[in-house]
C-alpha cells in the first residue's frame, strides 16, 4: 500500500473573523426552541481580545546567605520560570541585593517584591543606581497590585489613572469551567470601566494532600483555565527547590503555549451557553 505524504495528512482550516462566526451560530439557532438563548448567550464581542503569552512563575524567600539563593534563582530561570515572587527573611542592603541578582538578566523576567516599605526604598534606590528597567518589576504592596475578589476589585481599581498599569492576582482551582468564567468576568468588569492596563496573576491552589501525579493533573487544569481565562502571569507552585516540580509545571504551560497554540486564541469559549451563564452570574454578583 502507497503511503500518503506527510503534507496530505493536515489541512490548513482558515480562521473566520469573528463577525462571520458569530453569525454562522445564530442560523443554527434559528428553531424556535433556540431562540430565547440566541440573543442572551451569544456575545457581541469576546470578552478580552488580546492574545497573550502566559508567564510562569515561582515563589522565592530569601535569608541572610543571598549567594545560596542567586543559585536557586538561577535555577528556576534555567527551567523557564519568566516571573518570580520574592520576600526576605532579613534585613536588605543593596550589597545583598547585588548578590542575590548576580548574573541574572532582570530585563528577561518580571520580579514580584513581597517587601515592606524600608526594603522597598533599598530595592528602589538599587534598581536606580544600576539604571535597571522599571517596567520589569512590580511591588506587591502597592495600589498597583490588587489581591482579592471580585466583590471590591471594581473599587480598587476604579481609584487609580486610567494610564496605570495594574496587576491584579485571583486564586485558581480545579473547577475549570468556573474559573475560566470567573477570570472573564474580571476582563469584562475592566473593560467597563475603561480600564486597558493591567495583568491577570493566576495563583494556583492544589491541596498539599495530593500525590505528585495527582498534583500535575490539578496544575494542568488550573493553567489551562488561567491561559484561556487571559492570564498574563501564573504561579504554580510553592517549592522552587524541588527541580522535577519547577521542571513538570514550567512544561506544562509550554506544552499548552507552543503545542496546544491556546496563546494565539482570543476568548476560546466566548458563545459556550454554560461559560457565557457562569460569567454573566458572577457579574452580577459583583454588582
Amino acid at each position: 500500500m502507497e503511503l500518503p505524504e506527510l503534507s496530505e495528512l493536515y489541512h490548513q482550516f482558515e480562521i473566520p473573523e469573528f463577525e462571520e462566526w458569530k453569525n454562522k451560530v445564530a442560523s443554527g439557532l434559528e428553531r424556535e426552541q433556540a431562540k430565547p438563548f440566541a440573543s442572551n448567550y451569544i456575545p457581541s464581542a469576546p470578552r478580552h481580545h488580546k492574545q497573550h503569552s502566559l508567564e510562569t512563575g515561582a515563589v522565592l524567600m530569601v535569608d541572610d546567605d543571598a549567594a545560596e539563593v542567586n543559585k536557586v534563582l538561577l535555577f528556576l530561570l534555567s527551567q523557564g520560570i519568566q516571573a518570580i515572587e520574592i520576600s526576605f527573611k532579613s534585613e536588605v542592603n543593596s550589597s545583598h541585593l547585588a548578590a542575590l541578582l548576580e548574573d541574572v538578566t532582570v530585563e528577561y523576567i518580571h520580579i514580584f517584591w513581597n517587601v515592606d516599605s524600608a526594603v522597598k526604598v533599598v530595592i528602589e534606590d538599587y534598581w536606580k543606581t544600576n539604571h535597571l528597567e522599571e517596567s520589569r518589576h512590580t511591588f506587591i504592596q502597592s495600589a498597583m497590585y490588587i489581591q482579592g475578589t471580585l466583590d471590591h476589585l471594581q473599587q480598587a481599581v476604579g481609584v487609580l489613572k486610567p494610564e496605570e498599569k495594574v496587576y491584579i492576582e485571583l486564586t485558581i482551582g480545579t473547577e475549570y469551567i468556573k474559573e475560566v468564567a470567573k477570570l472573564r468576568a474580571v476582563h469584562t468588569m475592566l473593560a467597563e470601566i475603561g480600564r486597558q492596563e493591567y495583568c491577570l496573576i493566576a495563583k494556583f491552589m492544589p491541596s498539599l494532600a495530593l500525590d505528585n501525579d495527582t498534583r500535575m493533573i490539578a496544575n494542568t487544569i488550573m493553567a489551562l483555565a488561567a491561559m484561556v481565562g487571559g492570564c498574563t502571569y501564573a504561579f504554580p507552585y510553592n517549592q522552587p527547590t524541588e527541580s522535577d516540580a519547577v521542571r513538570l509545571a514550567s512544561n506544562i504551560i509550554q506544552i499548552l503555549k507552543f503545542e496546544s497554540k491556546l496563546e494565539l486564541l482570543s476568548d476560546p469559549l466566548a458563545g459556550s451557553y454554560l461559560v457565557e451563564e457562569l460569567t454573566q452570574s458572577y457579574l452580577i454578583t459583583q454588582n
